[in-house]
């Protein structure tokens, strides 16, 4: 399992990445970071499983998490990675309260913090912060996923690899390679061609 890691400490670091964002007032503050859990998950545990809704909304404090979907020929594509400081889950599933087509896997031992949907949306509704929040928050998700749709239908191999290495070169040392080239849309064989380069 991952180092334990207090609440306290926990929710500093939560506290950290939503100031990028708004700044709230004590009272505020108290009430957002008490309803977030500490939730531990060994290594290749799921999250969520495609069929499942999503029941909870994540803040890594520590690990390496891969969002990933099935074909119906058993293949795995890899739509995503969360780490340590990001906001990770189905959020399609979190957010319209539908089953997931997607699964949610610990690639290492992680720790999280994790909100349940009724907790979040009482937080927006009660505080105006938290809805301002929610909706900055969720406008980055969207604008990062065009981004990424864009760079896999426009750029070449060699360019989505350049491109992610310049924004995560540590993944290389703590994700297996095989999901990185189904995330970045090559066969293994490309991107250990590239890699080599």
């Amino acid at each position: 399992m991952p180092t334990a890691i207090t609440l306290e400490e926990a929710q500093n670091a939560l506290q950290q990445r939503v100031l990028r964002l708004v700044q709230p007032s004590v009272e505020e503050w108290q009430a957002f970071a008490q309803a977030w859990q500490l939730k531990s998950y060994e290594k290749q545990a799921f999250l969520t499983q495609e069929g499942e809704v999503e029941r909870d909304f994540y803040f890594v404090l520590e690990g390496i998490q891969r969002l990933f979907f099935l074909t119906p020929k058993g293949q795995e594509h890899i739509l995503g990675f969360s780490y340590t400081g990001d906001f990770s889950g189905a959020a399609d599933s979190f957010l319209t309260r539908k089953p997931s087509n997607y699964y949610l896997q610990a690639l290492s031992p992680t720790q999280m913090l994790s909100i349940d949907y009724e907790s979040l949306h009482d937080l927006f509704d009660r505080y105006k912060i938290w809805e301002r929040w929610g909706r900055l928050f969720f406008t980055q998700v969207l604008i990062g996923r065009n981004q990424r749709d864009i760079e896999m239908l426009t750029c070449s191999a060699e360019t989505r690899f350049r491109l992610f290495m310049q924004r995560q070169p540590a993944i290389l040392q703590d994700v297996p390679q095989k999901y990185l080239a189904s995330y970045l849309g090559m066969t293994p064989e490309t991107f250990s061609r590239l890699r080599r380069k």
